[in-house]
């Protein structure tokens, strides 16, 4: 159990991004045979993944890098056609993340209108592009820089105060936490720091010293109990990564796990137990929105001893204003809150 708790949601994975735009373009030939171009421009990325206000443009630049890598491939195979679909795939959630405010809306109306297939087809897409955002970048180095605080004489000295839940999909804190350990396996790394995959399909033991609750899955790929992992893998190029990710990624393979799917009992009750202690709650890049409103109040509640809580995001005045939807009226306005409107590096409390 945890006197301390970090609430992370995307903000915490922004990462770094280059001044200029990247200039996406596919070709394509109408039923006429006229030459059609499109052209987007999307931010560069150096570091961390996409926001939710990029993912339309950097899916668009993912489907204008595999329609290249399909071009290269002279001769038509398995591999090509496989290309293809996966194209089509990253194409057809570039269009309907454009047509929805973001693709959490479009996957509920998916989910609750009852279209599995392509609920799945989202899921499995969505975590393929994810995995290879991470592949070809190095994670936000705030994340970097937080171990190196809190870790002790060794590695694995974690403080047994603090724990982490994440609402993210990414993996930048195994990335991160891997320049540590050396452990070329995201499942090792993630046993290693202790996460609890809502999905379970990581698991660790209750030895690990950082409890990481991630109450979204993550953006990994699980086939038969084995997690595929393209992140340290040096015998393939990065086509040859992606395209194994999709040939095993049939069904639903994926561990993300939306807000509104169920959350085990045996689940809640490890995450109420480990937060349960909680007097500080530091919520990093994380605006409370109303898909994850039912978690939220689930997780305050289960924090009865509350006594401050540090918004640390450049509009850290607009999340105060969500607070009294989420804490119980008990505990909040009692509860100190400050706002940390810097974001150089994640927030450290006094209390830590």
């Amino acid at each position: 159990m945890s006197k301390i708790v970090y609430l992370l949601g995307a903000g915490a994975s922004y990462g770094k991004r280059g001044e200029d735009k990247i200039k996406c373009e596919v070709e394509r030939h109408d039923k006429d045979g006229r030459r059609i171009i499109t052209t987007m421009n999307c931010p560069t990325l150096y570091r961390g993944v996409p926001i939710v206000s990029e993912l339309p443009s950097r899916l668009f630049y993912m489907y204008a890098w595999l329609d290249d890598e399909i071009n290269k491939i002279k001769n038509d195979s398995l591999d090509k056609r496989n290309l293809k679909k996966l194209a089509e795939d990253i194409n057809w959630l570039h269009n309907e993340s454009g047509r929805h405010a973001t693709i959490d809306t479009f996957a509920k109306k998916l989910y609750l209108i009852g279209q599995e297939d392509d609920y799945c087809r989202l899921k499995r897409a969505f975590t393929i592009f994810l995995m290879w955002e991470q592949m070809n970048k190095q994670p936000d180095i705030r994340y970097d820089s937080f171990f190196a605080a809190i870790l002790g004489d060794i590695y694995d000295d974690f403080p047994k105060e603090v724990s982490i839940v994440s609402w993210n999909y990414d993996c930048q804190l195994e990335l991160a936490y891997r320049e540590y350990c050396r452990i070329d396996s995201i499942s090792g790394i993630a046993k290693k720091l202790g996460v609890r995959d809502k999905a379970l399909g990581i698991k660790s033991d209750d030895s690990a010293g950082l409890k990481i609750m991630k109450l979204n899955g993550c953006a990994l790929i699980e086939d038969n109990h084995y997690i595929l992992d393209p992140f340290f893998d040096t015998t393939q190029t990065p086509i040859g990564r992606v395209l194994s990710l999709y040939k095993h990624s049939e069904g639903d393979r994926t561990l993300l796990s939306f807000a509104w799917e169920k959350m085990n009992d045996e689940y809640k009750s490890m995450i109420s137990t480990q937060v349960g202690d909680a007097e500080t709650v530091v919520v990093i890049g994380y605006s409370f929105p109303f898909f994850n409103r039912k978690v939220d109040r689930f997780l305050f509640e289960s924090m009865p001893n509350l006594k401050n809580i540090y918004i640390q995001d450049p509009y850290a005045d607009r999340i105060v204003q969500t607070l009294p939807s989420v804490i119980p009226s008990h505990i909040y306005p009692i509860t100190k809150v400050e706002k940390i409107t810097t974001t150089d590096q994640f927030y450290l409390p006094p209390e830590l």
